[in-house]
């Protein structure tokens, strides 16, 4: 069963240690934006390509990022806590929306 999701960078993970890049720093496609990881608020949605579990990624097959349809892979460094409806990772934490599978209505189908 696929899985789409919209993904929101929310916070900096505690201690992370490659804090949040301004959005005026910010470069899409960049790879590590100079030791630092996403902006707050950095969204994208797409089809989750495995399950969420501690010590793996968080992987994406992303179709939209910021609003505009861009595809693409978003994989995050590896997850620390998955918490109702957020995921932890080294650097940040993430809200996870689960969203209906046949796209009509967007809002969340179970988290």
């Amino acid at each position: 069963m696929k899985m789409h999701v919209r993904i929101r960078k929310v916070a900096e993970a505690p201690n992370a240690r490659c804090k949040a890049a301004p959005w005026a720093d910010h470069v899409p496609g960049a790879v590590n934006h100079h030791g630092k990881s996403l902006p707050l608020g950095y969204e994208l949605e797409g089809e989750l390509t495995q399950p969420l579990v501690v010590g793996g990624p968080l992987v994406v097959r992303r179709t939209h990022r910021n609003g505009v349809e861009i595809r693409g892979v978003f994989t995050t460094s590896p997850i620390a806590a998955i918490e109702t409806n957020q995921v932890w990772t080294q650097n940040s934490v993430y809200l996870v929306t689960f969203l209906d599978a046949d796209r009509k209505s967007g809002e969340a189908a179970a988290s």
